[in-house]
């Protein structure tokens, strides 16, 4: 009787599933500092260290130093104001996802020291912008924290520890979280939404899926993607999650739709109500569909032609300006139909490119290269933080790595499911648009796990002496290396530094201090100026410097800039713009000959 009770007790045993890469097993303590509290204090303790020394580093600096030099940055701002001051964001349908300005709102009201002067003010920017960095630098460190527990939950301690450490370490991770944008914002709701959903997933009540369903939503309202989110949801519920019949997948798929569905039909009834105009969520789809598709994209961000920038409300500058939409103005909605319409004509007229435009973004996501605009993270490196020229971890190291652990954890599928679906959806929506490196930072969330799952693995299989195995997964590590850190034409570090150069002399310009604002500009010109048109802006340098120039009645200087400036007007196509620009060159000129003229 006892040995057949002895040998029941063993055949329950053995059907038990392996577990997990690093996962301690049952009853296992463990030493005091790799508990799961602990290592969440710890690492959040690096986290928030090292982004609250960059921002400490940068924050006096004159991209920082009371002022907001990204126009993103500077429109959230705005509508962060707009909420204080007049409980509501705008009096039209919403630009922008709306998320991060009521949430940039409420650390403005609490903590943010923002004077009822400054409410209604888009220049005088005061302390809050400060006070606000910091708090996201203690916010991106509880990302860290979350992507710890991801980690863990998916594949064990050790897998947590190296996620959440990663995250903590990563340099565009802290160049980010300390800029007044929603990226980070973003990044936060997803990775707690995948948690809570995998919560869910292990015999969790009904109110872990209704909670999973809120932060969708929330997902939402941070960035219009995620819409696409919900699908995928869907299927990983109908497919990969254990149930007790069809029934309870259904109601499961009604808790998280009903709910993330809810806060998305809340704000397009609030833009109908405000704007008399059905937009779902936000109305620069279009806009965003037309940047990253048109004939002239690159595969990143590019302005538009001046055509489309007289349509009112196409672009945030026009947001910015305070401009209001007359009577007889398009409606958001056209605007963003009429945009998608020519993209998809020319789609259809040239297939071929539209196909080989897509590979391009594809690569681009998993490109080395940090792609920016003004949130440019090596010029930040090289000019600004010391703490980024730390020896942090970056994409080309972990890319390789992650992907090499996305191959190797298909074997435990059922497991990373959603993990799967959340980055097969970023990778898919951002190849359709177009790509920047912020906004591939939710998937790099996941590859952190990823990357996790694989040391682990290594380190396990060299415990072994498994060093076949450990071979056999050198062949996708030099492939994804090969991909990651394959050279994209127009896409280098220091891509754009012409313009960066540009707007820091622009900044010293307006503190009138004239001559570090010369040698900036001098130093924009041996830049290129990307994803800017270069003429224009070589253009626009070089007006600036023969306005400082004739401030120091430096005449030659100006005679030699402005005939430059001329030599480049000539060769740029006719516009309203322009044709100012070639009367203000001449009277400088004119006045510079008629100044050395003069004994």
């Amino acid at each position: 009787m006892k040995s057949t009770t002895r040998h029941a007790a063993s055949s329950r045993k053995s059907a038990r599933p392996e577990a997990a890469p690093g996962t301690p097993s049952a009853g296992a303590r463990g030493p005091w500092y790799l508990k799961p509290v602990v290592v969440s204090v710890f690492v959040f303790i690096v986290a928030a260290g090292l982004r609250s020394a960059h921002y400490s580093a940068v924050r006096g600096t004159p991209f920082h130093d009371h002022h907001l030099h990204l126009f993103d940055a500077a429109y959230y701002d705005l509508l962060a104001r707009h909420a204080i001051a007049d409980g509501g964001l705008s009096d039209d349908v919403y630009f922008m996802a709306p998320l991060y300005p009521y949430v940039l709102a409420g650390v403005y009201r609490t903590i943010g020291g923002l004077s009822a002067e400054a409410l209604h003010s888009s220049t005088g920017y005061g302390p809050e912008i400060h006070v606000a960095a910091y708090v996201q630098c203690l916010w991106g460190a509880l990302t860290c924290v979350l992507i710890y527990w991801l980690g863990r939950r998916l594949g064990g301690n050790a897998v947590g520890i190296i996620a959440g450490l990663a995250a903590a370490c990563y340099g565009p991770f802290i160049f980010h979280d300390s800029l007044l944008l929603a990226t980070q914002l973003i990044t936060f709701v997803n990775v707690a939404a995948m948690l809570v959903l995998l919560r869910a997933a292990r015999g969790g009540a009904l109110g872990w899926w209704l909670f999973g369903g809120l932060l969708l939503g929330l997902c939402g309202l941070a960035h219009g993607t995620a819409l696409l989110l919900l699908p995928g949801v869907v299927l990983w519920i109908l497919v990969g999650v254990p149930a007790q019949g069809w029934k309870e997948k259904l109601v499961r798929c009604a808790a998280v739709c009903g709910v993330a569905g809810a806060c998305i039909v809340a704000v397009t009834i609030r833009n109908y109500v405000v704007g008399r105009d059905w937009v779902l969520l936000t109305s620069n789809s279009g806009l965003t569909f037309y940047i990253g598709n048109s004939p002239a994209a690159t595969g990143s961000f590019q302005p538009l032609p001046e055509d489309l920038l007289q349509i009112p409300g196409v672009n945030l500058g026009w947001h910015l300006r305070g401009f209001r939409r007359g009577p007889d103005d398009p409606r958001p909605s056209e605007i963003s139909r009429d945009l998608r319409s020519r993209t998809l004509a020319a789609i259809a007229d040239d297939p071929s490119r539209f196909l080989k435009l897509l590979w391009r973004k594809f690569c681009l996501f998993w490109n080395a290269v940090e792609v920016g605009t003004a949130d440019h993270y090596y010029f930040y490196k090289v000019c600004f933080s010391p703490i980024l020229r730390w020896p942090l971890i970056s994409f080309g190291v972990l890319g390789p790595i992650a992907l090499t652990g996305l191959v190797c954890s298909l074997r435990r599928r059922r497991e990373y499911f959603l993990l799967y679906v959340w980055m097969a959806i970023q990778v898919g929506a951002f190849t359709l648009m177009f790509v920047l490196g912020r906004y591939r930072l939710v998937a790099v969330a996941g590859l952190f796990v990823w990357a996790g799952f694989q040391i682990v693995w290594w380190i396990d299989a060299l415990r072994a002496k498994r060093y076949r195995a450990v071979g056999l997964t050198l062949l996708p590590l030099a492939v994804f290396s090969l991909l990651v850190h394959q050279p994209l034409t127009g896409f280098t570090p220091r891509r754009g530094w012409g313009e960066q150069f540009r707007l820091l002399g622009v900044r010293h310009k307006t503190m009138q201090q004239d001559q570090e604002a010369i040698a900036l500009f001098q130093r924009a010109l041996e830049h290129d100026f990307a994803p800017r048109q270069e003429d224009d802006r070589r253009v626009i340098c070089l007006m600036s410097l023969a306005t400082l120039y004739g401030k120091q009645q430096r005449w030659d200087d100006v005679l030699a800039v402005g005939g430059q400036a001329q030599e480049l007007l000539d060769r740029m196509s006719d516009s309203n713009q322009n044709t100012s620009r070639r009367q203000w060159l001449e009277e400088a000129i004119r006045r510079a000959h008629a100044a050395r003229s003069l004994p």
